[in-house]
């Protein structure tokens, strides 16, 4: 499924997937 066939929600909800993620992980590693 290469990404030029997303629908545009589908790569944002993705983008804020992976946002999310990398948030939760940076502040299981300060903490």
């Amino acid at each position: 499924m290469p990404p030029k066939i997303w629908r545009k929600r589908e790569r944002n909800k993705l983008i804020m997937f992976l946002n999310n993620n990398s948030v939760n992980n940076l502040m299981n590693f300060l903490l």
